[in-house]
């Protein structure tokens, strides 16, 4: 297993679709290229081996005019908060907790956020019951970030552009890329069906013959 942490900063600092992105995108390529090109010249392993290509999550653009400023629409001393951009887990005082959530409620009418109550986090998100979430979720829209205040945007605010990921996993900018080969796929089959990255698991417990696959639980599905 090889991990490459491009194009994830480049796209962090200059945006998904930068001249630097596609820079690191050749790159990546370039090593792949050298793998296969080592795996069919110097051994026999080529049409045995199961390869897959993925990456964990997609990016969306971002740039200064997309960015919510949490101070400019609640009092800093009311809460306290936990996470990042684009999703933060608040932890109100206990005197401020209503009035937090009623004052982010009417200012997401007219901001790119949504602030949910800790019950009220739809359930696709699987994110209500863990101790690790507080009363209150506040998490951005695609395409912006929400801060408590300038300083948590790293150096990528000097750039015009920049990127972010962490919002829904449906939306079409967070979707990875999922490329496989080798005698446990299929041939010149692309599927135009979502799954998702937990199904990757079972995948892997399959491609690997560890069978049976329900000794191995997970929240993905080999199906």
């Amino acid at each position: 297993m090889m991990y490459f942490d491009e194009p994830d900063a480049a796209a962090h600092i200059h945006g998904p679709f930068s001249d630097e992105v596609m820079s690191e995108v050749k790159r990546a390529d370039q090593i792949i290229l050298l793998l296969l090109n080592q795996l069919k010249l110097q051994t026999t392993f080529y049409d045995k081996i199961n390869l897959i290509i993925l990456s964990d999550h997609g990016m969306a653009e971002i740039s200064r005019d997309r960015v919510i400023i949490l101070d400019e629409l609640v009092n800093k001393t009311w809460y306290e908060m936990y996470g990042a951009s684009p999703l933060w887990t608040l932890d109100p005082k206990p005197q401020f907790e209503d009035r937090l959530y009623e004052t982010l409620k009417n200012a997401s009418k007219y901001h790119h956020f949504s602030v949910y109550k800790k019950f009220e986090v739809p359930q696709e998100y699987h994110y209500r019951h863990s101790r690790r979430i507080f009363k209150l979720v506040v998490v951005a829209d695609d395409g912006y970030d929400i801060v408590d205040n300038w300083h948590r945007i790293g150096e990528e605010q000097f750039n015009p552009v920049w990127g972010n990921h962490g919002y829904n996993n449906s939306l079409e900018s967070m979707r990875p890329t999922f490329i496989a080969h080798g005698p446990a796929f299929r041939t010149n089959y692309e599927k135009y069906e979502d799954f998702e990255n937990v199904d990757l698991y079972p995948l892997f417990g399959y491609v690997l013959e560890m069978f049976p696959i329900s000794h191995y639980p997970s929240n993905g599905s080999i199906r």
